[in-house]
């Protein structure tokens, strides 16, 4: 078993995760970490480099992401078989080209993001210190927390109070709060499967027994909700993930009734609730609630917002006074400057404009690749998401597993990520699924990259 064993630099501007991802990355290619050899457990590697087991876990899914670790159901990750010991391709697998077109789900395209009037709205508070050098607000500045009540009933229907807004540093962070707050009263949560792979490993390092509820393609399983006695349910109803369900109306209000009946929370991880393309938005879960049974977590997505990770909690008034007594002396992790100026941003019109015309942006792209997908793969794969966020799943109708056909995209210089990720057993897969993403890539190379893929697959 490989050894990770590296001089972490905890003030470098690099994140402690990326710099595990490159360590071990390079290990990888130069052949030190053998090919299917088992890599160390998240937990024994972060106690041995003394770090938390949540960075390993970012480390090694962005290691796998980008294909040279996998997974196996209940066993652990492994090292992918593309390199031999001496670092070199293995006879194995064909040469792979140089990567000229990745789907990447979820990088940024900065060109669309108005650096010139967010640096001016920053500058007007530089100029103003008195209004940032203290500490800020535990649950946020009051200003943001404001105009983010504005934001909810706008585009969420949520009519929330500022005192329920608790500001953060994006979903982990803010669904560790949601843990720590809901641990004393439920042992169990249950959770969608496939789901989010990041939720499900923060739920577990929080001690929580998981219930996994399949997503059919009618949405999630209410009747084995029922059944697995969880009172805890997060869910992304906005956009679930691998059939890219958008959580009909019908079924969040079934929700609601369950936890109505049996006193539960829901979670609701309003995931990519910005990129809806073709139908009216649906309202969220937590404006259907009467303030009792919904946790909501909303986030500016990184393709938006390239600057910080910025997400927010929505608590039901029955939970604050829980939370300002667990959480009075935690410190809000997001500066005092940072925050005024994304409260400027959003009360001046900026942040409105800009997603306007990002989700022009995006539309377009996500036409540009259904339509090449249909004119290239057609009957060949299936597509689902076609109609939210910023990527799609294709099923492939191919006798070749998903780490063969992402290794034969790559050996054409395409890459594609897997989705096997999602699931606690991937062995529940029928099919090869593989993730899609439009991100930075033109309409020209979106184009490409998919005649590319017919190649590589259904070529004879």
């Amino acid at each position: 078993m490989p050894e990770i064993t590296l001089i972490i630099d905890p003030q470098a501007s690099e994140p402690i995760f990326i710099q595990i991802y490159r360590y071990v990355k390079e290990q990888i290619e130069q052949g030190r970490f053998a090919p299917d050899s088992r890599m160390p457990s998240i937990r024994k590697t972060a106690a041995h480099l003394q770090i938390n087991k949540n960075t390993i876990d970012s480390a090694y899914q962005l290691l796998q992401a980008d294909g040279y670790i996998y997974s196996k159901p209940k066993s652990g990750y492994y090292v992918s078989p593309r390199l031999s010991e001496h670092g070199t391709l293995s006879k194995r697998v064909p040469p792979s080209q140089p990567t000229r077109y990745r789907f990447r789900y979820n990088h940024v395209e900065t060109a669309h993001f108005p650096f010139r009037i967010w640096n001016k709205l920053q500058s007007e508070h530089l100029r103003e210190t008195h209004t940032w050098v203290h500490d800020a607000h535990a649950q946020g500045e009051p200003c943001l927390r404001r105009e983010l009540c504005k934001y909810l009933l706008q585009t969420r229907g949520i009519q929330a109070l500022p005192e329920q807004i608790i500001i953060g540093s994006g979903t982990q962070q803010l669904l560790s709060l949601v843990c720590q707050l809901m641990a004393s009263e439920h042992a169990a949560v249950a959770i969608e499967e496939p789901g989010c792979d990041g939720a499900r490993q923060t739920l577990r390092n929080h001690g929580f027994e998981l219930a996994h509820i399949p997503i059919g393609k009618n949405g999630l399983d209410t009747d084995l909700l029922r059944q697995s006695q969880a009172r805890l349910l997060y869910v992304n109803p906005s956009h679930q993930y691998l059939h890219r369900l958008v959580m009909p109306l019908d079924q969040r209000q079934s929700l609601l009734g369950w936890a109505r009946e049996c006193g539960g929370v829901i979670i609701e991880d309003d995931f990519e609730a910005e990129f809806r393309y073709r139908d009216r938005p649906l309202p969220a879960i937590a404006a259907m609630d009467k303030g009792e049974h919904a946790i909501y977590i909303g986030r500016f997505s990184p393709t938006l917002f390239p600057l910080f990770p910025f997400g927010y909690l929505v608590l039901p008034l029955p939970l604050l006074a829980s939370y300002r007594q667990r959480f009075k002396i935690y410190e809000q992790p997001i500066s005092r400057m940072m925050q005024k100026t994304l409260h400027l941003f959003m009360e001046r019109g900026y942040w409105t404009n800009y997603v306007e015309r990002a989700r022009r942006v995006y539309a377009a792209k996500q036409d540009t690749l259904l339509s090449a997908l249909k004119l290239h793969l057609g009957d060949s794969i299936v597509v689902n998401g076609k109609d939210a966020g910023l990527h799609v799943l294709i099923e492939v109708n191919s006798p070749h597993s998903e780490l063969e056909l992402r290794q034969l995209a790559s050996n054409v210089g395409v890459r594609v990520y897997p989705t096997s990720r999602y699931w606690q057993d991937s062995e529940q897969m029928q099919k090869p699924t593989l993730l899609l993403g439009v991100g930075v890539l033109s309409h020209e190379e979106i184009e490409a990259g998919v005649k590319l893929l017919r190649k590589a697959w259904f070529s004879k």
